[in-house]
């Protein structure tokens, strides 16, 4: 899996868990287009820094969860 598609299920997964929220309502939150909020959960496009603290305060979550765990060797 890369790291869009990554980003992608996270960003599903944690829509479900707030509430089944639709993507108008995240949208509406964040103040994000929903078309490119659609592109993030398809995994079409990757939040850039200036949207990620939006989503976090909207879906009530920090960047690791959106962005998934560093691997360090």
């Amino acid at each position: 899996m890369n790291r869009r598609e990554l980003i992608a299920k996270n960003l599903q997964e944690l829509i479900v868990r707030n509430e089944r929220l639709t993507i108008r309502e995240v949208a509406n939150k964040t103040g994000i287009h929903e078309k490119t909020i659609a592109h993030y959960v398809s995994g079409r496009a990757i939040p850039s820094t200036m949207q990620l603290p939006k989503l976090c305060v909207a879906l009530d979550c920090t960047y690791e969860d959106i962005l998934g765990k560093a691997k360090i060797d």
